[in-house]
Parts: structure tokens; C-alpha cells; sequence
């Protein structure tokens, strides 16, 4: 049936040739753009989210072929399936951030017929190690074909289970949240967010991911190329991952003037498995709240900048920046308050076997007793601390290859080795013994 109603709509577009193409349900008319394809799509007002659905992906279909526009008016649309395009390139945009909703729905909530997921041909990035079969996205690219632009939208799941159970790699046991909001699998391809709310129900729980980029080929540990922007982002309210960038090389990933909430991970980028070379990534301007991690940096060695962003603890907090096998990075000019984790294993900025990278120029603020601003564990060796300040004092500077430093900032045993006397003594701030 989707496959007939995309016919009609080619079939439509070929007649049409003087204005914007618009979608409406049930009469769409269709048109070409000035500079490409360009497709209208108004709501339709059907809240078991089918019409829309429908019309979204002709759209996309549509304006794929030569790069286009998909152009969502203002008003609410509502969504209960997988909306999955392979071989996309284009633009789907709405009026505003705060004009254009998408909102992902059960297709008939009161007999139990959830949010749908791809169809089995619709899903052949498979990663078994991830994701054995489907998940449930709102959209979701497989192997672009070109640039991807997602801009002035909001995006939205209001339903405490939007899905029907199925087995997802980040839950134990069936789930009924959805997977993600939005999904780029496979190949080399570039790509940005801009001006795009993401909102899960407060606590996070029928919202697993907001967004998410995989480049490279199918199969563990394969890198892909592009460069990734995120610019303008509100989210909020996710279970586990908020924006993320994986398997990269040769690329440009940024992150910038966003806000991410109550969200387990707010910022990820690298690969747990694979290096990632040869890439510029960068962090700045991003407020974080409310996150157990809320940047986490993988297998990354070299051109990595995290600067001028503010990471807020709240009890669960753990790690404001984890840096896991990360080298030669640059963590300069962000500012961390209100963290409250004494464990041994949590720190405002926490390297674990990460070498040469400069920590400098940061304030923490606000850090509850035997909470610690920096550690460096593992085999991290290196490191250069400086410049960093309290309200109180400005830390000691050092290369000390395993450290922490604990409000009131004195140095203190760790697990595996005692940090050194001398990187103590810079300021004279007294040793715990």
C-alpha cells in the first residue's frame, strides 16, 4: 500500500510545474522548486499518525532524486511508524523550532497497535553486536546519498509507551520507548541539525536515543567519512544517548551552542572498538543538566576541543567529560557546578588511559566534599593541568601521570598509584595522606 501511494505521488508531481509542491490529506498536489525539488506537506490531522507518515516519506522519496526540500508546515503532525528512506540527500525543515511538531504515537492506542517498526527489507544496516533486527525511529536515513539537512523542528514523544515490546541493545529485556527520533546508518556522507528540539516524557523513559549518526559500511569496527553539525539543539528527556557520532575518520564533527537535559549521556562521539583518525572534533557553547555522562569521548587520538560549555552535577552525576582512550586533546574554558560524587571512580573531567592532553583554564564551582574536579587514571600519562580554578583557589599545576584532585583540593591515594607530593606543593595546598 505504501509502495501504490508513492506511485501516485511521482505520477502527480510529473504534471505539475509552476509552484512549491504541497501535500495535504487526502488531495496532494505536487510541484518543482526553483533549485531542486521542492515538497510542501501540511498536516493532516490524523492522530493515528498514517496520513502523515504517508505523506512524509512520499515527500522524501520525492526530492531525494535530485536534492531537494522537503518544507513541513506549521502545525502539529502526528507519526506512528518508521518513516525509512535509503539513498536520501536533501532537506527536511519545518517553520520554526517551536512552529512545526513532530509527535511519535501509538497508531490506535486503545486496542494496544503501537508505534510501528521498519520493515524487515527497510532494515539492512545490521550490526548483531547493536542491533540484531528493527527498532522504531521517527526517521530514519540508511546509506545517504549526499548531504542531509534536519532544521526547524521539534520533535516530540508524549506517550509513556509508544511502541509495542521488542528487544533493543541499550535495555534489559523488551522495551516499549522509542529507539530514536532520528537516525543516519551507513556510508560516507555529510550532514546537519540545526534549530531542532528533541523531547522525551520527563524521567526519559519511552525515549531512548534523540539522535544519532553511524557512518562507514556494515560490520563492527569499519569507519566511515563526513562531517556532522549540531548547532541549536534543545533535548530533553532521554534514557540513555543524547546526540552521538560514531565510526568516523578523515571528518569533522561539531557540537554547538545546544542545551541538553536529563538525558544518561548528553554528548558521545568516537567508537568503543575502533580508532577514530585524523578528525577535527569540537564541543563548545553546550549546557548540560542532569546527565550520569555528560560528554563522553572514545578512541579518539588527536583534534579533539571541548571549550566554553557548562556541565551542572546533580547527585547522579558521574562525569561531567570522560575522556576514554582520548590523546592529545584540548579541554580548556568549560565551567562544572554542583557536582556531588565522592566515589572514586567519578570526576568533573575523568581520563582513563589517555595521554598528552591539555586541561586547562576550567572552574569548578559549587563541588560537594571529597568531590573530584580531575582524575587520571589507568595508564593516562602526559597530561598537562593548568590554569584551573575554584572559587576558593586556583588548582595545582602538573604532569603527574595518575591524579585527583578533591575539593578542598588537596591530592589524595587512588586505587592504583599515589599522585605525586610535588604537583601539590606548586600552591601550597596541603597532601592527604
Amino acid at each position: 500500500m505504501r509502495r501504490f501511494g508513492f506511485l501516485v505521488f511521482l505520477g502527480l508531481l510529473a504534471g505539475c510545474h509552476d509552484q512549491p509542491t504541497t501535500i495535504t490529506a487526502p488531495d496532494p498536489l505536487f510541484s518543482n522548486g526553483p533549485t531542486g525539488t521542492v515538497v510542501v506537506v501540511s498536516p493532516s490531522g490524523d492522530l493515528t499518525g498514517v496520513t502523515d507518515a504517508v505523506n512524509i516519506e512520499g515527500a522524501l522519496h520525492t526530492v531525494k532524486v535530485d536534492g531537494g526540500t522537503v518544507s513541513l508546515a506549521k502545525g502539529h503532525f502526528y507519526v506512528s511508524r518508521t518513516i525509512a528512506v535509503e539513498g536520501f540527500q536533501g532537506v527536511i525543515e519545518g517553520a520554526g523550532m517551536d512552529e512545526t511538531t513532530i509527535e511519535a504515537v501509538r497508531r490506535s492506542p486503545a486496542d494496544g497497535d503501537g508505534f510501528s517498526l521498519p520493515e524487515p527489507e527497510e532494515w539492512t544496516f545490521l550490526l548483531p553486536e547493536y542491533w540484531p533486527g528493527p527498532v522504531p525511529s521517527v526517521l530514519q536515513f540508511e546509506y545517504p546519498a549526499g548531504f542531509v539537512g534536519i532544521r526547524d523542528l521539534t520533535f516530540v514523544v508524549n506517550d509513556p509507551n509508544p511502541a509495542d515490546p521488542y528487544d533493543h541493545y541499550w535495555t534489559t529485556g523488551p522495551t516499549t520507548a522509542l529507539s530514536w527520533f532520528v537516525t543516519l546508518l551507513g556510508g560516507d556522507f555529510d550532514t546537519s541539525t540545526e534549530r531542532v528540539r528533541f523531547q522525551g516524557a520527563p524521567g526519559g523513559t519511552n525515549l531512548i536515543m534523540a539522535h544519532f549518526v553511524i557512518l562507514g559500511p556494515r560490520g563492527l569496527g569499519l569507519l566511515g567519512q563526513g562531517d556532522v553539525l549540531y548547532r541549536d539543539i534543545i533535548l530533553e528527556n532521554a534514557l540513555w544517548y543524547g546526540l552521538g557520532v560514531e565510526r568516523f575518520r578523515s571528518s569533522t564533527i561539531t557540537f554547538e551552542d545546544s542545551k541538553i537535559s536529563n538525558v544518561w549521556n548528553g554528548v558521545y562521539a568516537g567508537a568503543y572498538t575502533t580508532s577514530n583518525p585524523e578528525s577535527s572534533v569540537r564541543v563548545s557553547n553546550v549546557d548540560l543538566s542532569g546527565t550520569v555522562y555528560g560528554m563522553w569521548f572514545s578512541r579518539i587520538p588527536s583534534g579533539l576541543v571541548v571549550t566554553r560549555n557548562r556541565v551542572t552535577g546533580t547527585p547522579a552525576t558521574g562525569r561531567g567529560i570522560f575522556l576514554r582512550l582520548v590523546d592529545q586533546a584540548t579541554i580548556e574554558h568549560n565551567r562544572f557546578t554542583g557536582f556531588q560524587f565522592p566515589e572514586w571512580n567519578r570526576a568533573a573531567v575523568f581520563a582513563w588511559n589517555s595521554n598528552h592532553n591539555t586541561i586547562a583554564k576550567n572552574r569548578f564551582e559549587d563541588f560537594a566534599e571529597n568531590t573530584a574536579a580531575i582524575r587520571l587514571l589507568g595508564t593516562s600519562n602526559g597530561n598537562y593541568i593548568l590554569k584551573n580554578t575554584t572559587e576558593r583557589a586556583e588548582l595545582p599545576e602538573t604532569t603527574a601521570p595518575t591524579l585527583t584532585l578533591l575539593q578542598p583540593w588537596s591530592c589524595m591515594k587512588t586505587p592504583t598509584r599515589i599522585t605525586s607530593r610535588r604537583s601539590c606543593f606548586r600552591r601550597a595546598l596541603p597532601c592527604a595522606t
